[in-house]
């Protein structure tokens, strides 16, 4: 293993661990009061962009447009005057949720004119926690986070290998980490972790659709292009940097500041995947070979019903409204997970490795994982209500019993379900070669496991017969001292005595054979009847 793959696992080992916190936090997350309302710093003061038409904000009648001059957190005609966008939510914790809180606001008319009221707030909302998309976005990290893996484990000196490693470990931050908003040190390493994961995934892919799968001259041999595609991803990483630690810019609102870099990283992001796309739809459109026409096809597809739909969402949240239902956004967001499934099921005919396979073996071990986790779930938490339910005394040692003997039970369950759900998918992905592979796989153990030349030749000849129903078989084996170069080793359905090969045979089969053999009758035409004795038995040689 290289010195670049060991700094790899160990930079890997430390994001899984610092996303794991992360998702601890989520999960622990105490709720946060919400407004609905997004409020922002302009030139003439706090005004509400953003109003959420279900939000609290919104039933007390605050619009989109209103300034917001002073809190109340008492209810009384005395405010606090507002004159920063971030001192909002400052009131908004030391309300709490379900406390009520009165805005002071202004509001224009057509004509300019402001004019002052007060909008009671009766309770503050928590804000919504979206876990369930969350959690979804979680599992595509971890698929990314998987497959990368694999294939740097198995071929890591292979082409392109590293760079898509890369490619799927700032995948794996962007969809597994996210901002909690409770502020503290693991949140802020978070947040800037996350951002600079979304700012580098983008010049990656685009660095990565320019070399793959052939090199394009204009990115090899000139660096200073392969620069220019990471410059704009390293200035904004650069603000981003100073921002974490405490660099303040003059004169400029920060929240003004953190939307237009969010802006930029998104803008930048679009681009970057939208161009790479483009690079591997030419390649798709000039493939001179159908093999690389049909793997580029896959990631094509893949990127196409991911990345449009994804890039329609974000254009429309961004310039429209950020309120859309639940069912927009998980049109949106659900097909992200062809993207790393295309790259790998096509990667496999670059020969970097069986992604195929490993894709299924991912998706069997999530099932099976997830499958686990719900029998857990049922069988602890209902068999633990079910005990205090029977036997409300009942000694903590009965429950700590019960769940021991549940989590073993649990346990034992994993290797059974994650076969079930391998054979099933076997079945679906192969279909009529199901059997056949599984025939070939146990033959393949079969000779593996056997040492003597006789037996070999035994159950290979039982293995064809039963595989492709035939009767009669034979076995030559490469023999300089024979007349035809070849000996008969082994047949069945076959007089031996009888058979004779012609005297150039070997030269015949190496002339003649394709990739499905030799037909009998091309090598025994033309041949007279003395040389060739017994093989009108025979219809096809293999070599």
């Amino acid at each position: 293993m290289s010195r670049q793959t060991i700094f790899l696992l160990l930079v890997t080992g430390a994001l899984v661990l610092l996303g794991t916190l992360n998702l601890h936090s989520r999960l622990q997350r105490p709720q946060i009061p919400y407004d609905g309302v997004i409020w922002e710093d302009s030139a003439r003061g706090v005004v509400a962009a953003v109003v959420d038409p279900q939000g609290p904000a919104a039933r007390a009648g605050v619009r989109q447009g209103d300034y917001l001059v002073g809190i109340s957190l008492s209810g009384g005609s005395s405010f606090d005057a507002i004159t920063r966008a971030s001192d909002v939510q400052i009131y908004l914790d030391a309300a709490g949720v379900g406390a009520p809180i009165s805005y002071a606001l202004e509001r224009e008319n057509v004509y300019g004119d402001r004019s002052r009221w007060a909008a009671d707030i009766s309770q503050l909302a928590a804000k919504p926690r979206k876990l369930g998309r969350g959690l979804y976005l979680a599992a595509i990290g971890l698929v990314y986070l998987v497959i990368g893996l694999y294939v740097l484990l198995k071929q890591g000196a292979a082409p392109y290998v590293r760079h898509f490693y890369l490619i799927c470990l700032m995948a794996f931050v962007v969809h597994f980490y996210s901002f909690t908003e409770t502020f503290d040190r693991l949140d802020r390493i978070v947040f800037l972790a996350d951002n600079a994961a979304l700012l580098l995934l983008a010049p990656l892919f685009l660095h990565f659709a320019a070399l793959f799968p052939l090199r394009r001259q204009i990115v090899a041999r000139r660096r200073a292009v392969t620069v220019a595609i990471y410059v704009p991803a390293l200035i904004l990483l650069a603000v981003e940097i100073a921002l974490a630690v405490g660099w303040r810019p003059r004169g400029e609102s920060v929240l003004r500041l953190r939307a237009q870099l969010d802006a930029a990283a998104l803008g930048q992001f679009i681009i970057g995947f939208l161009a790479g796309g483009g690079l591997l739809f030419r390649t798709f459109l000039k493939a001179e070979t159908p093999i690389l026409r049909q793997q580029m096809k896959w990631i094509v597809w893949g990127l196409g019903v991911s990345i449009i739909p994804f890039t329609a969402y974000e254009l429309y949240t961004y310039f429209v409204t950020p309120n859309v239902s639940p069912l927009v956004e998980a049109l949106a967001i659900g097909p992200l997970i062809f993207i790393p499934l295309s790259f790998g099921y096509s990667i496999v005919r670059y020969r970097l490795m069986d992604v195929d396979v490993i894709v299924r073996r991912s998706f069997v071990h999530f099932l099976a994982t997830a499958s686990v986790a719900g029998v857990y779930l049922i069988l602890i938490g209902k068999g633990a209500a079910l005990i205090t339910a029977l036997v409300p005394n009942a000694p903590s040692w009965i429950i700590q019993a019960v769940t021991v003997s549940g989590v073993l039970a649990i346990a034992m369950l994993f290797a059974p379900i994650k076969t079930w759900l391998m054979e099933r998918m076997d079945r679906l992905f192969y279909g009529e070669r199901y059997s056949a592979r599984r025939n070939l796989d146990a033959f393949i153990r079969t000779i593996s496991a056997t040492t003597d030349l006789s037996t070999l030749l035994e159950r290979t000849v039982e293995w064809v017969q039963r595989a492709f129903a035939v009767e009669k078989v034979a076995i030559f084996i490469e023999d300089a001292e024979a007349p035809a170069g070849y000996r008969l080793a082994h047949s069945r359905g076959v007089q031996e005595s009888e058979l004779q090969l012609p005297p150039d045979f070997g030269w015949i089969i190496r002339a003649e054979s394709g990739p499905g053999g030799v037909l009998a009758r091309d090598v025994t035409s033309g041949l007279p009847d003395a040389f060739v004795r017994g093989m009108d038995d025979l219809q096809y040689f293999v070599p």
